[in-house]
């Protein structure tokens, strides 16, 4: 009875490990982040770079607006 849980316990480990590999390799888990303006609304936060699905790329400078990639 115990192998069986150590079993499903190392299957259980492999699948997350795996899923969390494959999200990180087709580039899912980079999204900019955004503060609250009570003026404006949601505006991206400062300083912060990303590609979302290694395709879409984005960059935000000091004052959250968004620079030109090449």
């Amino acid at each position: 009875m115990k192998n069986n849980y150590l079993l499903l316990l190392a299957l259980a480990t492999l699948v997350l490990g795996g899923g969390e590999l494959l999200v990180r390799s087709l580039g899912m888990v980079d999204f900019p982040l955004y503060e609250a303006n009570a003026l404006i609304g949601y505006i991206p936060a400062a300083n912060q770079k990303g590609s979302f699905l290694n395709s879409h790329d984005w960059q935000f400078n000091e004052k959250h607006m968004e620079l030109a990639l090449s």
